[in-house]
């Protein structure tokens, strides 16, 4: 039974990540970017998970995750894609986690890491 309940937490994730798929491209298009070829649902709930898997979610193993996904030169777009996975952390399977400290300590560094990449998009646009 556990099993089952975490793989459906893990549908849970995907199926998250499917619902922002036309979110995702309008406001990459808002923005005039280009949405790499790599970012779809598939990745990005690959990405969120193995992120989870980690003991300590931190703003520098977030920040990694714009290389795997081609981002890492455009803030705007590393904006949107890690707003989309902090409320990924809001809405999905608390199965995910270790602990709910883990999920507060999860959403404590997506909300830094957003912090830190508007205030880099504010400075580029000075």
């Amino acid at each position: 039974i556990e099993d089952a309940q975490m793989l459906q937490a893990i549908l849970g994730v995907y199926r998250f990540f499917i619902s922002r798929e036309g979110l995702i491209s309008s406001q990459f298009d808002h923005f005039g970017l280009i949405l790499p070829k790599i970012l779809n649902f598939e990745m990005l709930s690959k990405l969120f998970i193995n992120l989870l898997k980690e003991r300590y979610v931190t703003s520098e193993k977030i920040s990694l995750l714009a290389k795997h996904l081609g981002i890492s030169e455009e803030f705007a777009a590393q904006i949107i894609i890690f707003s989309q996975m902090r409320d990924a952390i809001r809405n999905t399977s608390m199965k995910l986690y270790k602990s709910n400290k883990h999920r507060l300590e999860a959403l404590d560094a997506f909300i830094e890491t957003l912090e830190e990449l508007e205030e880099y998009l504010e400075e580029e646009e000075d």
